[in-house]
């Protein structure tokens, strides 16, 4: 919420001139996706906005498109991110921004085989990491760097657009963490209850 006030104060409005939320659902780290979406969800409440789920490649993609649109021409677009683990974060966009793919939790050397002979642009967290690999492996790739982290205004632009044009619904019904791997923290044995 500290983080919320700053960009309000920042842009020099309040809560009551909100008139929608966007959020990012994921995927990331499941502290940081819960508490965005708590944070989202209490503010909406609070003032009873609407609030948009928008995931994390979406918003990526967002991002390339907007500052790099000459170089990414007719590729196919591929956003990759850290998991944190050997695997992966990815889905696979055609050069329209249509998915191609569902969200997936991909080992880096699988990623070839589901990508193809095309050339692609990638970018994401994981882009240097998974951009080697495909790169051993001989396939036409542009990274885009500069996209480790969803950008804010990025997020807000694509929320912006889907209101324009009414495509909403999804979104709102959506409004759940995107997780892709089970939680590293599990219940202990016996529901941890203490033991007589």
């Amino acid at each position: 919420m500290p983080m919320v006030l700053e960009v309000l104060r920042d842009g020099d409005c309040g809560f009551d001139t909100l008139d929608w939320l966007a959020v990012t659902i994921g995927p990331g780290s499941f502290t940081g996706i819960r508490a965005g979406l708590a944070a989202a969800r209490g503010i909406a409440l609070a003032r009873a906005l609407p609030v948009l789920g928008i995931d994390t490649f979406a918003t990526v993609l967002r991002g390339v498109d907007r500052t790099k649109p000459d170089a990414v021409g007719s590729r196919l677009r591929v956003i990759a991110l850290d998991s944190r683990r050997k695997e992966i974060y990815l889905r696979i966009f055609s050069a329209l921004n249509e998915p191609v793919s569902e969200p997936d939790l991909v080992p880096p050397e699988d990623v070839a085989t589901r990508i193809g002979n095309q050339p692609i642009v990638l970018a994401g967290s994981a882009a240097l990491q998974l951009g080697s690999v495909l790169d051993k492996a001989g396939l036409d790739v542009l990274v885009v760097p500069g996209f480790e982290v969803p950008d804010a205004g990025d997020l807000a632009g694509l929320a912006a657009d889907r209101i324009t044009k009414r495509r909403v619904g999804d979104e709102m019904a959506k409004l759940a963490p995107l997780y892709l791997h089970a939680p590293y923290a599990v219940r202990p044995a016996g529901s941890g209850r203490l033991r007589p």
